[in-house]
């Protein structure tokens, strides 16, 4: 399925994707392949150096790289069906394949991409290939090492693994001690919009919430009644019982969501 921001749209790159848009991807893209470091901290960076970019623009490259991410091996093959290897095909081919796949590559992003002109009708042609003439990179999205272990799993199981892993996740989040009525009010919006949500064992303050809405764009997140901390943290942080006269250092913090958790825990700096 092709990113939301390229449903129902014109023809025209100017109306979703602009070149900077595109570049910017593919350059994330191909850094992450040959430095093997997590893609979102590399966009992350690229994003701070780039502060004139919108928040508009920032959800679209994003939404575009995850999107060439997640189906990196089935983009891959529509672009290359001869190569066997999904990570030996250059980045900003894979963006492209992206893009001609949600019908989005007119000449302007062909050019800024380095592409053929014919691109688009070979991604086309190649997409009507059945699934069971592809290969196990192109329908499962593995490499060649995640594939032979894969492989051991019956049909079924594959099958069920593999639409688990293309999901979108749930988000888990932590409410701010000592607001009850906000906290009800908040789960009451949900249950209005029809999210999905339900309570996380041995967290009182956590939900789980599915289909992943835009969280951090609400006016609760923004007054600070809750944070999204994923029930793992939240579990070390019951786990490590800290009381008041205790003192931590946390010294593998990264934003510091469990140093903020186990501060409103002792009520003191960590």
């Amino acid at each position: 399925r092709p990113p939301r921001s390229t449903q129902s749209r014109s023809s025209a790159a100017s109306d979703v994707y602009k070149r900077q848009h595109v570049l910017l991807a593919a350059k994330v893209l191909i850094e992450a392949t040959h430095t093997a470091k997590a893609a979102d901290r590399i966009l992350a960076r690229h994003l701070r150096e780039n502060r004139s970019l919108g928040g508009r623009d920032r959800r679209i490259i994003r939404e575009l790289l995850f999107f060439s991410l997640k189906y990196r091996g089935w983009l891959s093959f529509l672009a290359e069906p001869t190569n066997q290897n999904p990570l030996a095909t250059p980045g900003r081919t894979i963006i492209a394949a992206a893009l001609a796949t949600a019908g989005r590559l007119d000449q302007v992003l062909t050019d800024a991409l380095a592409v053929d002109a014919g691109f688009a009708d070979q991604i086309a042609q190649n997409m009507c290939i059945p699934a069971p003439n592809r290969p196990g990179f192109a329908r499962y999205n593995m490499s060649a090492a995640n594939l032979a272990l894969f492989g051991q799993f019956p049909r079924g199981v594959r099958s069920r693994i593999n639409a688990a892993l293309l999901e979108r996740g749930p988000v888990d989040i932590r409410f701010r001690r000592g607001q009850q009525s906000p906290i009800t009010d908040f789960l009451h919006y949900l249950d209005r919009q029809r999210i999905s949500h339900e309570p996380i064992e041995g967290l009182p303050l956590a939900r789980r919430i599915y289909h992943n809405p835009n969280l951090t764009q609400r006016r609760e997140f923004k007054q600070g009644l809750f944070d999204i901390q994923d029930a793992g943290s939240q579990w070390i942080c019951a786990l490590l019982d800290v009381q008041p006269h205790h003192r931590v250092l946390d010294s593998c913090a990264g934003a510091g969501g469990k140093s903020l958790n186990i501060a409103e825990r002792t009520k003191k700096p960590v």
